[in-house]
């Protein structure tokens, strides 16, 4: 029943129903972040920031609070990765994620390919 849900949100997203479906256009935001923070949840990899390697639940709290401060100014899922996710705000460092078998990568680039990943998803 979730994903049918899930599929309905993003049926109306996808045809760029703007104006009446508003707020049905923020639901596909909230479930796309929301996604996204699962996701880092789930993930058992090392978030690193500033040098320093975090778990998922130390990454998932830091996104956490950065979402908060920048909720403002968040108005998708891209906005959200790149506000809350992608770099420091202090240093300008830009976050990477080693996960188990896998090359370093920046969060920017792992987020933007799951959020493509769960719209293609979506769409099917």
């Amino acid at each position: 029943m979730q994903n049918f849900i899930r599929a309905g949100i993003y049926a109306v997203f996808l045809l760029g129903a703007v104006g009446a479906f508003a707020s049905d256009l923020q639901a596909v935001q909230v479930v796309e972040i929301n996604h996204l923070i699962k996701y880092v949840s789930d993930a058992g990899c090392t978030f690193i920031r500033n040098g320093n390697a975090y778990s998922s639940a130390e990454a998932v709290e830091h996104i956490h609070k950065k979402y908060a401060y920048f909720k403002a100014d968040i108005d998708s899922a891209e906005k959200f990765i790149e506000l809350s996710a992608t770099q420091s705000t202090l240093t300008g460092k830009k976050y990477t994620i080693k996960c188990p078998g896998k090359e370093v990568v920046e969060s920017r680039k792992w987020l933007l390919e799951e959020l493509q990943d769960l719209r293609s998803r979506a769409s099917k």
